[in-house]
C-alpha cells in the first residue's frame, strides 16, 4: 500500500510504479495532478485500488487504464 495523499504532487513521471508490481493500493488524491501517462501503471496489473480524487486531471492519454485488470475502485 502506497498512500501519497496531499503530497502536492503535480507531475509523475512514466513507468513511476514499474517496479512496484506487487502493489494493490495507491491513493494519489488531493494532490494536483492533471495529466497522466498512458505508461505510468504500465507494470501495476495486480492493482485493485486507485484513488485520484481531488485532482485536477485534465488530461489522459488512450489506454492509461489498460493494464489494471483487476481494478475495482477508481
Amino acid at each position: 500500500e502506497i498512500n501519497l495523499e496531499q503530497n502536492d504532487i503535480s507531475y509523475l513521471e512514466e513507468y513511476s510504479f514499474k517496479k512496484l508490481v506487487n502493489l494493490k493500493y495507491l491513493n494519489l488524491a488531493y494532490n494536483k495532478i492533471d495529466y497522466l501517462d498512458n505508461k505510468l501503471f504500465v507494470d501495476n496489473s495486480e492493482l485493485i485500488h486507485l484513488d485520484l480524487s481531488c485532482n485536477k486531471i485534465r488530461y489522459l492519454i488512450n489506454n492509461t487504464f489498460q493494464s489494471l485488470i483487476k481494478i475495482e475502485k477508481l
